[in-house]
Order: structure tokens, then sequence, then C-alpha cells
């Protein structure tokens, strides 16, 4: 019983240890745009040598729901400019650069983040 303690001691150590190597650097919040009465936000964070992360967010009076994140490095974060475009129930969050798209659904609205500015 009193190995099993331990191996479970030395395993929240290494989780613990792991977390503290993922911690990140809050950068700015960037105000995308807005929804209606909701409002779409980014949170920019630097997560290494040369890495963000973008986490888009929909906050709605107190209440804050997570959209997307991305990640880029230095050289693609560099110049990087949103727009939200509404046409019916879908938002486009436009990024200048080229990323994949991710689709969510929140509410009544459909999210797609996506590169669509030149």
């Amino acid at each position: 019983m009193k190995v099993k303690a331990i191996a479970v001691s030395c395993l929240l150590m290494v989780f613990a240890s792991c977390n503290m190597l993922y911690q990140n650097e809050f950068q700015e919040a960037i105000d995308v745009g807005e929804v209606g009465d909701k409002k779409v936000i980014c949170l920019l964070y630097k997560t290494g040598i040369d890495n963000y992360r973008y986490e888009f967010k929909l906050v709605e009076k107190a209440d804050t729901m997570d959209i997307s994140e991305l990640f880029l490095n230095d050289a693609t974060s560099q110049n990087s400019d949103f727009e939200l475009q509404v046409i019916d129930d879908t938002v486009n969050i436009c990024l200048n650069k080229p990323v994949g798209q991710e689709f969510r659904e929140l509410g009544n609205h459909k999210f797609l983040l996506k590169g669509c500015l030149n």
C-alpha cells in the first residue's frame, strides 16, 4: 500500500512539473469585434521562444466561452490582423495568415476561424 502511495505522489509531481513547463506569459488582449451584444476577444500568450498562442473567446456580460485557439510562431504572428464578418448565423473570424479552418457552434451562432484577409 505504501508503494502505491509513493507511485501516486511521484506521478503527481511529474504532472506538476510538466504544467510548470507549459506556463504562458500573457501579452495582450485584442478586441476582434462584436456580434450583437456579445464581444469577440483574442488573448495573446507567449508560450516559448518565438511561439505564441491566440485564444479566441466570446464574452457576454460576465460569461466567457472558448471559441478556438491558434498557435503561431514569431514570423507568422508579426502584423497579424483580425476581422469579424457576420453572414446570417455564421461568424467568420478572419486572419491575414494562411491557417486551417476551425469550426465551433455557440448558442445561436456558428464560429469559423480561417485565413481570409489579404
